[in-house]
């Protein structure tokens, strides 16, 4: 049996509609989910490298206070090793900002921000085990923003499912096509 003119639009939007599902799906993957403190993060790079932040986090919006929790330690996990970060603290009084790998290195101290100052932002390589701790810490107790640009080192599972459903599509076609477009021999 031959495809009928309608077997075949029908065809042709069931692949628009595959292959703008797999763009609609990817778009979305990438954006930035963003992480609010709601109990206080860890005080150490190994408390942090233990409770990393939620895979995808890039902005972190979270609060440090004399005495009662002087520091906040953010593991940002899975991000692609060697590849360029930028990371940037913004917001508060007096906050302390500096930048570790997992081991507790030292990788940098882009400095203090104070009060309407403008927001710090150090650049380097993420660490070749793709975590990167940044610690912000309190001179005077205030709400700060951090926020990560850096690469994953894999996909998000759901970005990964909208490719492989778009790879079905167009091999359902394909087949489809190859035994000339009938529904059913």
């Amino acid at each position: 049996m031959n495809a009928t003119p309608n077997s075949n639009v029908t065809a042709r939007r069931l692949k628009q509609a595959l292959l703008a599902g797999t763009c609609i799906g990817g778009a979305t993957i990438a954006q930035a989910q963003v992480f609010n403190e709601s109990t206080d993060l860890p005080n150490t790079v190994a408390g942090a490298v233990a409770s990393p932040l939620p895979l995808g986090t890039r902005t972190v919006n979270g609060a440090v206070a004399a005495g009662t929790d002087p520091h906040d330690f953010l593991a940002f996990s899975s991000l692609l090793a060697g590849s360029a970060f930028s990371i940037t603290l913004s917001g508060g009084n007096y906050l302390n900002f500096e930048v570790f790998d997992s081991a507790s290195l030292h990788l940098g101290s882009p400095g203090t921000v104070q009060t309407g100052s403008t927001p710090l932002t150090f650049t380097g390589t993420v660490p070749n085990d793709g975590i990167l701790v940044a610690d912000v810490g309190y001179n005077e107790g205030t709400t700060y923003a951090v926020n990560l640009t850096a690469s994953a080192a894999v996909p998000e599972p759901e970005e990964t499912a909208a490719v492989m459903l778009g790879v079905a599509g167009v091999a359902a076609a394909a087949m489809r096509r190859a035994r000339g477009g009938s529904a059913s021999k």
